[in-house]
């Protein structure tokens, strides 16, 4: 067993050395990513949507004619619309270093023509010198590294719903009980999570969730390898159900036998537990 640290409680105020210490743990093994690697998904992101989005650049002017302004709508409405949006654990930003970035495209074109457009894309970069490296391509789902960064994209064809509200989010609750009950599941989950962000936006909120990801990796009851998943360990919103987000973190160090035994597991260098921050885990058999 490491010997535990000889302090009262552990903050996770940049000031202090334990909890750089646990941040340095926590990288080094578990992935817990730093700005530096968020500011690197934003960039790719953003230039993703540049590659992937499509938005019709005609609006009819009002001082035109209601011929001119017809016609302008009709070409609009000829034209593709494809909106891109981060979903799960990367619209929360708590996504690890070894996890795919998941986001969604929602657009008015066919499945078939939209892998037409992404493969236009990647050769693109790739005629420019970038790097665009495609994994695997299945049922309107496609993995690939794009700007260093490992992404997941789903595509939903939904094509009333994208023409009526193009940067989806702001869907009304009416509008989007239109559309088929996938489509819904998928928008809902996706204004959730972005409302959701707000629980996890200071430096605490978010250590504790990766140190209770990482208690919960080595108690095997979490994994990002979404293939090695069962009915026994959580997926990312079961994890994020069983956190408590009302309550602010505090860590204090323990030298008990249990406190031992959980975390030597996370081969820490000093044994923490959280009091207040984490609601008890229901094992799920």
């Amino acid at each position: 067993m490491a010997e535990a640290i000889q302090v009262e409680k552990l903050s996770l105020t940049i000031e202090q050395k334990n909890s750089d210490q646990l941040t340095g743990h926590l990288g080094k093994n578990y992935d817990l990513p730093d700005k530096e690697w968020w500011s690197g998904v934003d960039t790719a992101f953003h230039n993703l949507q540049t590659l992937l989005e499509y938005h019709p650049n005609e609006v009819p002017d009002e001082e035109n004619n209601p011929e001119s302004i017809s016609a302008q709508a009709a070409r609009a409405d000829a034209l593709p619309l494809v909106s891109l949006l981060p979903s799960g654990s990367h619209a929360l930003r708590l996504t690890a270093t070894n996890e795919d970035l998941q986001c969604v495209a929602f657009g008015t074109i066919s499945a078939e023509l939209y892998i037409d457009i992404f493969w236009e894309a990647v050769s693109k970069v790739q005629d420019e010198g970038g790097k665009f490296v495609v994994y695997k391509i299945e049922s309107g789902a496609f993995w690939f590294n794009f700007g260093g960064r490992n992404f997941q994209l789903l595509y939903v064809r939904c094509e009333d719903l994208v023409r009526s509200c193009p940067r989806i989010l702001n869907v009304s609750d009416e509008t989007l009980q239109e559309s088929d009950s996938h489509t819904q599941k998928i928008v809902e989950g996706i204004k959730r999570d972005t409302k959701k962000q707000a629980s996890f936006s200071t430096r605490d909120q978010k250590v504790s969730y990766y140190y209770f990801r990482a208690l919960n990796i080595a108690r095997g009851r979490y994994t990002p390898n979404h293939s090695l998943t069962s009915s026994r360990t959580l997926n990312f919103q079961e994890l994020i159900k069983t956190m408590d987000l009302k309550q602010p973190l505090d860590l204090k160090v323990l030298q008990d036998a249990e406190a031992e035994s959980v975390h030597s597991q996370l081969d820490m260098p000093f044994y923490i537990q959280v009091i207040v921050h984490l609601l008890p885990v229901q094992m799920i058999y």
